[in-house]
């Protein structure tokens, strides 16, 4: 006889009442699937009395055993017995845990004195799965386990003739409320003396057709219920109950990833199954343990632990708990070492001597957790300079100074991170000798302009070159002290990487012999005209299911940004990647400031009953830190993804995070083997070069634009883009482009690429895949301080263009047929302002024929590029986020279908100047 078993959910418990034939455990005895487990401490003198497990494969699954038997060793009857196995995903790593109930022979729920019982809890194999332990075997004296705190009370079917079914009501005698609960039933039987009792795993429970029944609620709170028996169970002579709740402590989160920045790091993590009760927080614990563990709400899987220590390694478990406690610790991240610049150099001193100065020094208090390489001390007047050898030297001779004249010193650390801000000046001291050689007199007719985030200075040679010719310009800014140098034939510079403020701006004239004397600009107020690009190694905000509330047809659901994950409070836009997934109707969802009265007249992502589909959003951002997500039609799941935030004009400085648009070129087509990969494999990573390769520069960059294509994949699964890096051993905690059997589907990512050769890594999470990665831009790192514009306004969503509408089709009449193509104004009242550089959009086809694809470019690319923005099937209505270059001359792009005939509508939420 074989008992069919049904598969389950991890982690939820399951009682067991069954005793063991001789017959069975001598099975047990001789299978070469059996491993010895070890005996735990018992509660109230509860004994294991040995252990073990064994695999079955049914119907094409694998179904683990934890069998055993305990014995009741203390002087009084105990209750139901629970014995506890930690499940584990590595030799050393606890994943999850699992509980079940165990009684007498007869079914009972005390195990007398002396008695002894066996068990066997069946659950299908995890494919993590590695080993398992028994954690413990407790019981209560005349008490039962609070999770089999039921009552159960038989009662007749209403078809009184069917000895088929068994009926009763379970009430709920917990203090508190219970999610789920979950009716046992063993039997006696009649047709098989060998098999005394059958698991109830030989019975399905006919409530709302799961084996569950419904949300009791509170204490005293019952549910009716109808078991009826399997067909391959035997027929019963007598049945007993045991009843006990579904839900359990959840798993431990998965993917927890560290990023270290001075005295803090970024924690994020994916958030793990909930045990069948709604999570109610995540506690982030440190080691070492510097800092306290942090506890964060359910909504949230990043939080910045502050406090840390620089120069300290640290690693971060995430536990994650719901209403019946913690769960196990998470898998610890990768090791994170916090740095920051050195402290300024303190105690500074001079010693004259002929034409130099000897100048000593204390070290800084902290070296930011790195250590000291150098020290570099400069006079004043004439900027003359001097660096150490190494990080351990606290004097240094500065040579060539003009005899006769008072100097004052300043010392800078350096570490690997950066340089510390400027000692204290020491006190003057006169340098006797000889003058030195004359120096340059100062430049003429010095002048400075604003810009965007930048300032223009101006300068004639001087008069006096003084005795050698010059060499080159040193232009510097007040406030901050930055300063920058120029050729010697330059007579202007574009001073980038500007806050809003005023600026006064110096420049000298320097020679073999030194800087020359300075002469001022004008004052200059810069202005920002936008915000720049900040990526972040992508972390998960958002996930509706966490707590089981999709959003519902028409409502606007206002989500926090600022201050998730450590996002900024002042922050103007947030790129995210967000994913819609079971649908239950057709609809669009609509992302928008939390502040704008009227819901924009634009959708994000539009998808059909059941669909899983992503897109790219750059979300402007509205009072209190807060977007708005409205869904049109039936109830949705939504996940946001961060992929980076650009900052408000107001606080945007230094020259990082500037776009840089190019005419759209593709990287890699597997398909093809272009890029160096074939198709991509289940768990494959694949390096990606992207520096270097056609327009994109080979340094400099700190993020590129991509559009990523899925073609033809065999599973339901997704493609992941990351910075470049090692292959991945387990699935990272977001995605960039999800897919389902048979699909072409793109979406625009935006990544940041690795520090060490500026790649990006592609994982494909299940099945096979090809893959199509377009470039159409890339943001600076911020190493060229003259870098200038590109940054970003982000505005609500503006419809620019309706093909369907005559009132907004750009002069196009229709849908846009098969090989046509329509020029489509970017600029203008309402939209980009002119000199825009580029421009974001979402763009959607509708009401398509054919399969096909479009292509959005620069209206002066030649050639037109070999490459697409949006793939689609007949029928189907596709979104996809476009960001593209602006012709230089009147601000416009060129539209392209390929195929058929399809309307085109785009929705501007935002330009690069």
């Amino acid at each position: 006889m074989r008992l069919s078993v049904l598969p389950r959910v991890r982690g939820h418990s399951r009682a067991r009442a069954a005793a063991f034939t001789g017959a069975l455990l001598g099975l047990l005895a001789t299978s070469p699937l059996l491993q010895p487990l070890p005996a735990a401490a018992t509660s109230l003198n509860v004994a294991l009395v040995s252990s073990a497990e064994w695999r079955e494969h049914l119907d094409g699954f694998t179904m683990l055993h934890l069998v055993g038997e305990v014995a009741n060793n203390d002087a009084s009857d105990a209750g139901v017995i629970q014995v506890t196995y930690n499940l584990y995903d590595s030799p050393t790593h606890i994943r999850g845990s699992e509980a079940f109930l165990t009684s007498d022979a007869s079914g009972a729920d005390i195990l007398a004195h002396g008695e002894a019982t066996s068990y066997n809890d069946a659950l299908p194999l995890p494919a993590w799965y590695d080993h398992s332990a028994v954690a413990s075997v407790t019981a209560a004296v005349s008490q039962t386990p609070p999770e089999h705190n039921f009552s159960i009370t038989q009662k007749a079917c209403s078809d009184a003739n069917d000895a088929s079914h068994v009926c009763g009501t379970v009430s709920n005698l917990n203090p508190v409320a219970v999610d789920q609960v979950r009716v046992i039933l063993t039997f006696t039987t009649t047709s098989d003396p060998s098999s005394a009792f059958v698991d109830g795993d030989g019975m399905s429970l006919q409530n709302n057709e799961t084996s569950s029944l419904a949300a009791m609620g509170t204490a005293g709170d019952s549910a009716d219920f109808e078991l009826v028996r399997s067909p391959d169970a035997p027929v019963w002579g007598g049945v007993t109950f045991l009843a006990e709740s579904t839900t359990t402590p959840p798993a431990p989160p998965d993917n927890v990833a560290a990023i270290a920045s001075p005295n803090q790091a970024t924690v994020s993590w994916a958030a793990p199954d909930n045990g069948g009760s709604p999570l109610t927080g995540y506690t982030v614990t440190t080691s070492p343990a510097d800092v306290p563990p942090t506890t964060v709400g359910a909504n949230q899987t990043s939080t910045t632990i502050n406090g840390l220590t620089n120069g300290t390694s640290y690693t971060f478990t995430v536990t994650a708990s719901n209403g019946l406690g913690a769960g196990h610790p998470s898998v610890p991240s990768t090791p994170v070492t916090p740095l920051d610049v050195p402290g300024k150099p303190t105690g500074v001193t001079a010693q004259p001597g002929t034409q130099t100065a000897t100048v000593s020094w204390s070290a800084p208090g902290s070296d930011g957790g790195a250590p000291i390489t150098s020290y570099t001390v400069t006079s004043s007047p004439e900027g003359k300079t001097t660096t150490t050898a190494d990080g351990t030297t606290l004097s240094a001779t500065v040579i060539g100074l003009s005899g006769g004249k008072n100097y004052s010193f300043t010392v800078m650390a350096t570490n690997a991170v950066g340089n510390s801000a400027e000692s204290d000046a020491s006190a003057a001291v006169f340098v006797p000798g000889p003058p030195s050689t004359p120096l340059p007199g100062p430049p003429g007719n010095v002048s400075g302009s604003a810009g965007s985030g930048y300032a223009t200075v101006n300068w004639s040679a001087p008069v006096a070159n003084g005795a050698n010719a010059i060499t080159g310009y040193r232009i510097t800014a007040s406030p901050g002290g930055r300063a920058m140098n120029a050729a010697a034939g330059a007579r202007s510079i574009i001073f980038g990487g500007l806050a809003n403020n005023t600026y006064t701006f110096s420049v000298q004239a320097v020679n073999g012999d030194g800087n020359g004397q300075a002469a001022s600009t004008n004052a200059v107020t810069v202005v920002n005209g936008g915000g720049q690009y900040h990526p972040v190694a992508p972390f998960r905000l958002l996930d509706t299911r966490n707590d089981n509330r999709p959003i519902v047809e028409g409502e606007n659901r206002v989500v926090q940004i600022t201050g998730q994950g450590g996002l900024p409070d002042n922050i103007a836009a947030v790129v995210l990647n967000v994913t819609a997934t079971q649908p239950t109707g057709p609809s669009f969802l609509t992302i928008y400031p939390s502040d704008v009265i009227a819901m924009p007249t634009a959708s994000n992502l539009n998808f059909a009953p059941g669909q899983t589909i992503p897109n790219l959003v750059v979300a402007t951002i509205g009072a209190g830190g807060r977007v708005t997500v409205f869904n049109h039609i039936g109830s949705v799941h939504v996940l946001f993804d961060v992929e980076g935030w650009i900052s408000t004009p107001q606080t945007t400085a230094g020259t990082a995070g500037l776009f840089r648009p190019l005419t759209p070129a593709r990287l890699m087509d597997t398909r093809t083997g272009h890029g160096g990969s074939g198709r991509l494999q289940a768990g494959q990573t694949v390096n990606l070069q992207v520096a270097g390769v056609g327009e994109v520069p080979g340094t400099g960059l700190s993020a590129v634009v991509l559009n990523v294509t899925a073609v033809s994949p065999t599973a339901n699964g997704y493609v992941s883009v990351l910075p470049g890096g090692p292959a991945l051993s387990q699935p990272p905690a977001t995605s960039s482009v999800n897919f389902s059997p048979g699909q072409t589907i793109p979406n625009r990512v935006v990544v940041p690429v690795s520090a060490a050769d500026r790649q990006i890594s592609i994982y494909n999470h299940a099945g096979s895949v090809d893959v199509v990665v377009d470039v159409s831009g890339w943001y600076t790192d911020g190493t060229d301080a003259s870098a200038i514009l590109g940054q970003f306004n982000a505005m609500a969503p503006t419809r620019i263009v309706d093909t369907r509408d005559s009132q907004n089709d750009a002069a196009h009449a229709g849908a846009l047929g098969q090989g046509q193509s329509f020029v489509l104004p970017v600029t203008g009242a309402g939209r980009c302002s002119a000199g825009s550089s580029g421009a974001v959009m979402n763009v959607t086809v509708t009401d398509t024929t054919g399969s096909s694809f479009l292509r959005v470019y620069p209206s002066d690319a030649n050639p037109v590029p070999f490459t697409s923005d949006l793939n689609w099937t007949a029928g189907t209505t596709i979104p996809n986020l476009v960001v593209v270059r602006l012709r230089a001359a009147d601000g416009v792009v060129t539209i392209y279908n390929n195929v058929g005939s399809t309307s085109v509508v785009a929705d501007l939420s935002g330009c690069f100047n």
